[in-house]
């Protein structure tokens, strides 16, 4: 019987761990998915920049 018992243990033990590593897994992903967005901003942001600082740059050449 202890067998069995010592035998029930360990498959609970493995999925325990098995929930863990999908949360994780999980946690991951939310991760990634987060900073393709933030990265994706910051690209429209220093495109922004730049068209804005290219406009300046031209202005100034045409002024002069």
């Amino acid at each position: 019987m202890t067998v069995v018992v010592d035998c029930v243990q360990e498959i609970e033990k493995a999925w325990g761990m098995v929930d863990q590593a999908h949360t994780k897994e999980n946690e991951a992903k939310e991760t990634i998915q987060r900073l393709k967005q933030e990265i994706n901003n910051l690209t429209k942001l220093v495109e922004q920049t730049a068209g804005v600082s290219m406009d300046k740059e031209h202005k100034s050449v045409t002024v002069a």
